[in-house]
């Protein structure tokens, strides 16, 4: 039998102040959102599910008209906001309030931390902490829709009821082995990566199938991407509707020369007609990238496999004696962004900073200059 959860709506602007003045006077707070975006840019927020530890809300978005009360709590600096794998909700929250939440403690990036599997999903957290099986069913369910059903809300409020004493369980594992404040960090960390991934010239690197490309050929997929990007905003539609990353990578390797050059790689009457010209002058754009500014992330990896090899031998050993998943210590991102620091400017990058610096850092930054 499915456990009922009682919670209260949020359904107008004077409920949601009372609200977020109610969560200013906690420690922390336990947000959840739910959203839909399968035909638009922009996710569509359905619901945000808020928790204090005693009560749970279900906030209705599509009836609030004033945010800054939530606003003010995301940036509410003496809250911590504990969230679960939650990139897509600061993406959420970004495009609906212009913040981000701070300070921030994404539970699984704790787990990770704490000793537990890389990357575990909600429902595998909840169960290791709660023995729980918790019910999946509504994960594609229709967010904006209304009324919501009995089903929906009881999953949405779910998020957080356990989120709760997953929190409190991963506070006392991480209050013992002493790594509170790495989680913090790495959370911070992870929402300024995810907002600088926003950035017309780092789009490209989110794109699957660029690790053989050379670096021309990654300047036409960065100034492509950024094109594609600009459109998909003004448009609201998913990118993949304006152009997919595989003909993306298509025009680097390549190039169309001119517009009926470019009907032979599939395009269809009407893009032809709509974004022929602009995609070519986004492809020419790449083409005549200065050398010196083209993009070479890929090149250290393609240069340096043994180095590869000997800075994740280090990471290995560093992380089992530290008792962590070794890709939540370094991966091999990580690892290539340190090989361009260190090669270019001798210093550790952003990812090595911080808890890692001592730990690890230091001792991958040498092995780069002594190989």
């Amino acid at each position: 039998m499915k456990l009922a959860h009682e919670f209260t709506w949020i359904r107008d602007d004077d409920a949601l102040a009372a609200l977020c003045i109610d969560c200013a006077s906690r420690d922390a707070v336990f947000i959840d959102t739910e959203f839909v975006r399968r035909t638009t840019f922009f996710a569509k927020v359905g619901l945000i599910q808020i928790a204090t530890g005693e009560h749970y809300y279900l906030v209705d978005p599509l009836l609030i008209d004033n945010w800054q009360p939530l606003q003010a709590l995301l940036t509410n600096t003496a809250v911590v906001k504990v969230m679960h794998s939650c990139s897509e909700d600061v993406d959420v929250f970004y495009n609906l309030l212009g913040v981000e939440p701070t300070p921030l403690f994404d539970t699984q990036i704790a787990c990770a931390i704490a000793g537990l599997d890389y990357g575990l999903g909600f429902a595998k957290m909840a169960a290791h902490f709660c023995d729980i099986e918790l019910d999946k069913g509504e994960t594609t369910s229709d967010w904006i829709a209304r009324p919501l059903t009995d089903s929906q809300c009881q999953y949405a409020v779910a998020d957080v009821v356990w989120l709760i004493p997953c929190y409190r369980q991963l506070m006392s594992l991480l209050t013992e082995q002493g790594r509170v404040d790495w989680v913090i960090e790495d959370s911070a960390h992870m929402v300024r990566n995810h907002v600088c991934m926003q950035s017309a010239d780092s789009l490209y690197k989110r794109m699957k199938g660029i690790g053989n490309l050379n670096s021309r050929q990654l300047a036409v997929c960065k100034y492509v991407c950024a094109w594609r990007d600009e459109i998909a905003r003004e448009l609201d539609r998913p990118k993949t509707r304006v152009i997919s990353d595989s003909e993306i990578i298509s025009l680097a390797k390549k190039p169309p020369y001119d517009a009926r050059d470019l009907e032979n790689y599939g395009f269809a009457y009407g893009w032809m007609k709509r974004y022929a010209k602009p995609a070519l002058a986004a492809v020419r754009l790449g083409q005549n990238e200065a050398e010196a500014d083209c993009p070479s992330y890929t090149d250290y990896e393609r240069q340096a496999k043994q180095l590869l090899v000997a800075l994740r031998t280090e990471v290995k050993a560093t992380a089992s004696q530290l008792q962590l998943p070794d890709t939540a210590l370094a991966g091999k991102k990580d690892l290539l962004s340190l090989l361009a620091s260190v090669k270019q400017t001798d210093a550790l990058n952003p990812e090595m900073l911080g808890w890692r610096k001592t730990l690890v850092g230091d001792k991958l930054a040498q092995i780069v200059r002594d190989f």
